[in-house]
């Protein structure tokens, strides 16, 4: 179970796919199958995750607080000094610099990246990393 876990994670951050891709990628691997004749992936399908940027910016930012709504009671440092954070440490980001409890970071830390996603996915590009 451990292989798979770091396997899938290994796809999704390293390589942004996107997560119910890698584990179809992760199902390919572990049936030993053959990458040169085995197709995973339809033509018209995005396997990247475009919401996966390298750099977001932070959900306390001046330009960013509309889209998580109220600001948790407990957070701290608001606006957000750094603005720009990379995409896999936001939730770090969120414990570590506005004191939010690990609980609070993980949720304001997935809806914000599932609202950001949408957004891309409507514009179809990337209008908030730097």
């Amino acid at each position: 179970m451990a292989f798979k876990r770091n396997l899938v994670s290994h796809f999704v951050h390293q390589h942004k796919i996107k997560r119910p891709l890698a584990h179809r990628l992760y199902q390919a691997v572990k049936q030993g199958q053959n990458p040169k004749t085995t197709k995973l992936f339809n033509e018209n399908e995005d396997v990247i995750d475009p919401a996966r940027n390298d750099i977001i910016q932070c959900p306390f930012s001046n330009s960013r607080i509309d889209l998580i709504g109220q600001c948790p009671a407990q957070s701290r440092r608001i606006p957000c000094s750094f603005e720009s954070v990379p995409y896999a440490q936001l939730t770090p980001h969120l414990k570590r610099h506005h004191k939010l409890s690990i609980p609070m970071a993980r949720k304001i830390s997935k809806i914000y990246k599932e609202k950001l996603s949408k957004i891309i996915s409507l514009n179809g590009n990337d209008t908030f990393s730097r």
